[in-house]
């Protein structure tokens, strides 16, 4: 027997999570540590569909020592972990995201929380011949680091298109962390970069699943 009704459950969760959010920006903006990480993660009050904290951390780490643009494919918490951090470090971060509720949801909360340094770009999905994957804006700038956590397993092709589509704006040495890599959609996709591009991927276990760290030196053109 449920001791608190599920709705007084809810309310009580959205309440302390907004409490938190504005402890984990003032931490995570300080210093992006397991804990500040941890607490971001609860304040954003979206744990079905939120990364763990070792890809977050993963996430972190690679922002806090990237020397350019980053490129994320797909919004969430990732969007605002990567604001804090490009804020405070003055560089720049793109997000695609496709679907167009996502895409307002994620500028509603940047601008709640005052994160000024995410364009956040709503790009819906556009076939490429075999495979789909998102419309591409013409004025970017060369990524150093791309987190890929998108488009959906469910788009033909997968998470694919991001090197066919995006190789000449991957700088030199940039590296990838694409999430979700313990499911065979993903795994997919890197056999392919792998023969296609020569791309080279580390497998690194989470809390609850892996990710894969890609690095792009000497990608076949």
């Amino acid at each position: 027997m449920r001791l608190i009704p599920r709705r007084v459950e809810k309310q009580a969760r959205r309440l302390t999570s907004a409490l938190a959010m504005p402890i984990a920006l003032r931490w995570v903006g300080r210093q992006a540590t397991r804990g500040s990480v941890s607490l971001l993660r609860y304040a954003w009050n979206n744990d079905s569909f939120s990364a763990d904290v070792d890809y977050l951390m993963a996430v972190a780490r690679e922002a806090e020592r990237v020397r350019g643009p980053i490129l994320e494919c797909g919004s969430g918490i990732t969007t605002l972990l990567l604001g804090i951090i490009a804020q405070r470090r003055g560089i720049e971060a793109v997000t695609f995201e496709h679907d167009a509720k996502w895409w307002a949801a994620a500028k509603r909360v940047l601008d709640r929380c005052q994160v000024r340094s995410v364009r956040v770009l709503h790009t819906p999905l556009r076939s490429y011949g075999e495979f789909d994957w998102y419309t591409v804006p013409e004025d970017l700038p060369s990524f150093a680091l791309v987190i890929c956590d998108g488009p959906p397993g469910s788009t033909r092709g997968g998470r694919h298109g991001l090197l066919p589509v995006m190789r000449n704006r991957l700088g030199e040495g940039c590296t990838i962390l694409l999430d979700d890599a313990q499911r065979p959609e993903e795994r997919s996709v890197l056999s392919r970069w792998a023969s296609e591009w020569g791309a080279k991927a580390d497998y690194v276990k989470g809390a609850t699943g892996e990710f894969a760290v890609v690095r792009c030196e000497g990608l076949r053109p």
